[in-house]
């Protein structure tokens, strides 16, 4: 591949580069768009301007030639400040990844000359670095991250429908905040206000009359429900995997959801080991599974424990928490180990006549050993995990701890 040189025969402007991105990469201005407009909302650049997608190239060029002052090698890091900008959001991180990898490409090839404000170059350099940074697709199906998710807002999700899931990504101690269309607060609830058939034609009379704010002010008391709000939605809890060690330190961390295939994936490096784990949730068999890999042999260390609880207090590694399972068991009946390698918690939900709930979770391993102590299984020095997850209700089944045992096993079979 030819490098880009400083040796021109005519100055590429930026008038220049929004017509080549005009001619080939029409995508990529109307992308731009879409992040200025967003930078507008936020202030970050002035509501005055009148937008269309040559203005906004324009200033995307300016706002990272002069906010974030890339203009050389060592400048280059500041690039990825423009994604945590747009907050990930999907299609603002696009023109952001958009110029972000044009400039490591122009990095490589060993010249920052694209730009007007950097040097020289002539237009058919400058024209040939543009399709070719266009010609690297960005998947729109991936949403990427490269850290933990520090709120529930920032998780990726999957889900079948029934059962769902929010993974966190934490190295230390991974949290997937779990759901189950079912798990409501209370049961059945008659809201039916009884002065409704009685008022219905004084309501009626009141509209036809024009007097609509008197109308207004009596449907509130007759047409309302007994009590107004309806019953809330409940969490089934979460699935905390606590990892054996002491090592704060780690890098290369990625966490992609890739919406295509609807897998949830955590990777990063921890003392020369790269770890990878994998998230789904089966709609014909019901479960959820979290697979965990690393490429050395050996290196899989950890225990599951469901609750209902919240995010730990401290976040550290397992072994150097000051108090062990934080914040873990609320709102539970019973937390137990049955054989083979199955933990179960039981639960009710809030109110009168609420529903019963049941989660549990099978814990496979290849390689190091396993043992059920307690009501955990503990896997240590293994070369790969799989922790399968059901969950029920007796909204749907009447006898929850047979229904999730038998799935487990059943899932476990493949």
């Amino acid at each position: 591949m030819a490098k880009l040189t400083s040796q021109t025969t005519k100055k590429i402007t930026v008038e220049d580069f929004l017509r080549m991105i005009d001619g080939c990469a029409p995508e990529a201005a109307s992308d731009a768009l879409i992040g200025v407009n967003w930078m507008q909302e936020q202030d970050i650049i002035g509501r005055d301007k009148v937008l269309d997608r040559r203005t906004a190239a324009r200033l995307m060029h300016d706002y990272m030639r002069t906010k974030l002052k890339i203009k050389d090698v060592e400048d280059i890091t500041s690039a990825y400040e423009l994604r945590d900008l747009f907050d990930c959001r999907v299609c603002a991180n696009h023109i952001a990844q958009i110029y972000v990898r044009g400039i490591m490409e122009s990095v490589k090839l060993g010249d920052m000359s694209i730009f007007d404000v950097y040097g020289e170059v002539s237009e058919e350099e400058a024209r040939s670095y543009v399709n070719r940074m266009m010609k690297s697709k960005i998947d729109v199906n991936l949403i990427e991250f490269d850290k933990p998710a520090e709120n529930w807002n920032e998780a990726l999700p999957v889900g079948n429908g029934k059962l769902g899931g929010m993974v966190f990504g934490n190295p230390y101690i991974e949290r997937i905040q779990l759901n189950e269309d079912s798990v409501w607060f209370g049961g059945k609830q008659d809201r039916i206000n009884p002065s409704a058939l009685e008022k219905l034609p004084e309501i009626r009379k009141l509209i036809f009359e024009g007097r609509i704010s008197e109308a207004e002010e009596l449907c509130c008391f007759a047409l309302s429900g007994t009590p107004e709000e309806q019953r809330h939605y409940e969490c089934l809890g979460n699935l905390y995997i606590e990892f054996m060690g002491r090592q704060t330190e780690y890098s290369d961390y990625k966490r992609i959801l890739d919406i295509g295939s609807a897998v949830a994936t955590t990777t990063f490096k921890m003392n020369g080991v790269t770890y990878t784990r994998e998230v789904i949730t089966s709609y014909p068999q019901n479960v959820m599974a979290v697979h965990l890999t690393a490429d050395k042999p050996g290196s899989i260390s950890f225990h599951a424990q469901l609750g209902r609880g919240f995010a730990p207090w401290e976040n550290l590694p397992y072994e150097l928490l000051s108090i062990r399972r934080q914040n873990y068991i609320h709102y539970v009946d019973s937390v137990k180990a049955y054989p083979p390698d199955i933990q179960l918690m039981e639960a009710t939900s809030g109110g009168k006549d609420s529903i019963s709930m049941t989660a549990g979770i099978k814990v496979m391993s290849n390689g190091g050993s396993r043992e059920q102590i307690g009501n955990t299984t503990i896997i240590r020095n293994a070369d790969e995990a799989l922790i399968i997850l059901a969950a029920d209700t007796t909204f749907r089944e009447k006898d929850t701890t047979e229904s999730v045992i038998s799935r487990l096993i059943k899932a476990a079979e493949y």
